[in-house]
């Protein structure tokens, strides 16, 4: 019977209390003629090692001094890694499995990589950046990538658009497509275009290349939506009490239960949702309610779901 590597080492190494200093670790480098043999190592204690690395005990960031670099944006990625970010060139395996332990492991957030976004622009931004970047992690993908031809440029982009219906090319994957966890939170007019919501033709406003919950799609890897609903709507509001009904103030209930009847719609597909802060209880219920139905309703194969994209969007399947 096969045991875990850390149970394994913990049985036979005992750990100390004492953290191993730089002077001994240098020694013990020395002794060993200035050689390790790296590829001689299982798969699973090399990513103890990368995870190590990537997310190094408090303790021992104590003692390493690191230098932090301003950036005027964020690196999704690169932060996680922060100065172990050479690991991404060294080599294909070390490559791919650092990337499957930031994009899989619960280490930086729980259930895999996952973004908080405030606002429809820094989600957009987000995307968009992660969207220019491959992974690199699967053994031909480095040669595809390199290929200039024509028919990898249009295989490259029909996964970046179609990922779920084209699995088979996901050496093309970028870090957009690793997302797996999703916190959004919106104002009250970026919910009604985002959501898509057409009451009141309001969807006839919508922006042009305006990015709503379509981009969903092309995410593969995402399966936990943390949704944020308006609270913005206060706003809007005169002071005082709320009156019964006024024709330039609309009633807040209704203005939130617009948005998360088409939040129930959208995210009817992904088993782990949270979706606050309601106006009430009964207003809560009542999503968790359309939900249930939603999800009832929501069971297509993938043979159905390709068949669906030829007939409405997709056009004809051509050979290359």
């Amino acid at each position: 019977k096969w045991i875990p590597v850390n149970t394994s080492l913990s049985k036979h190494f005992s750990p100390d209390d004492a953290i191993v200093s730089l002077d001994t670790l240098r020694g013990w480098w020395d002794i060993n003629g200035k050689t390790f043999n790296w590829m001689g190592l299982p798969t699973e204690l090399k990513e103890h090692v990368l995870q190590f690395c990537i997310w190094q005990p408090l303790d021992f960031k104590d003692v390493v001094k690191h230098t932090v670099e301003r950036r005027q944006r964020p690196y999704e990625i690169l932060d996680i890694f922060g100065s172990w970010r050479s690991l991404l060139g060294v080599s294909q395996q070390i490559r791919t499995l650092s990337l499957r332990l930031v994009l899989n492991s619960n280490m930086h957030c729980p259930g895999g990589f996952g973004l908080s976004c405030n606002t429809h622009g820094q989600f957009r931004s987000m995307v968009k950046r992660l969207s220019k970047h491959y992974q690199i992690v699967k053994p031909d993908a480095q040669t595809s990538l390199l290929t200039t031809s024509p028919r990898m440029h249009r295989q490259a982009y029909r996964y970046l658009r179609f990922p779920k219906l084209h699995p088979e090319l996901d050496q093309f994957a970028t870090f957009a497509h690793g997302i797996r966890k999703l916190s959004l939170g919106l104002r009250l007019l970026e919910c009604f275009y985002f959501f898509k919501v057409t009451v009141g033709g309001i969807d006839q406003r919508r922006p042009p290349s305006y990015m709503t919950c379509d981009i969903f799609e092309q995410l593969p890897n995402l399966n936990g939506l943390f949704i944020k609903l308006p609270h913005d709507w206060r706003e809007f509001l005169v002071d005082g009490p709320f009156p019964i009904y006024h024709e330039r103030y609309p009633c807040p209930r209704t203005l939130i239960r617009w948005i998360y009847e088409r939040i129930a719609e959208v995210v009817a597909p992904y088993k782990k949702v949270n979706v606050h802060p309601f106006v009430d209880d009964a207003e809560e219920q009542t999503f968790w309610n359309l939900r249930e139905a939603c999800q009832l309703s929501w069971n297509i194969s993938k043979q159905e779901l390709a068949e669906l994209y030829e007939d409405c969007d997709g056009g004809i399947s051509l050979d290359d």
